[in-house]
């Protein structure tokens, strides 16, 4: 939280870029707090660029297999360099792989015609 709390608004491009990077190896490695996952899959949503990415790595350490050893600095190196090239290939976590074959598609009627998101819950007894 507190490397998210540093970059937000962060006045230096520079500076910015180093805690992204920061931010996508404590995704690449640590699996977030259960009571914080919520807040930070919020945060990594809204980033501009590589928001995908982000998650991809967290589902990753989430529901993957855990690192036996920390990674060299090499590897870190290595790992960064591929995350934010827009060319990643292999380096892609299943999470990113998977989300390429998801397509969005416009809004139907039937999800305007409710009024409110309460009448997605409700029973037609309830209304």
């Amino acid at each position: 939280m507190q490397t998210i709390k540093q970059i937000t608004n962060h006045p230096i491009p520079q500076n910015r870029r180093k805690g992204l990077e920061l931010l996508a190896i404590w995704c690449w490695q640590f699996p977030c707090q259960p009571d914080l996952d919520d807040i930070l899959e919020t945060y990594l949503r809204g980033l501009p660029e590589k928001s995908i990415g982000y998650l991809g790595r967290l589902r990753d350490v989430q529901y993957g297999d855990c690192a036996l050893k920390a990674p060299s600095v090499d590897e870190i190196e290595n790992f960064v360099k591929d995350f934010f090239t827009s060319d990643a290939g292999d380096t892609k976590s299943r999470f990113e792989k998977d989300a390429e074959v998801i397509q969005d598609r416009e809004y139907t009627d039937e999800f305007f015609k409710f009024e409110t998101t309460k009448s997605l819950f409700q029973s037609d007894d309830e209304a």
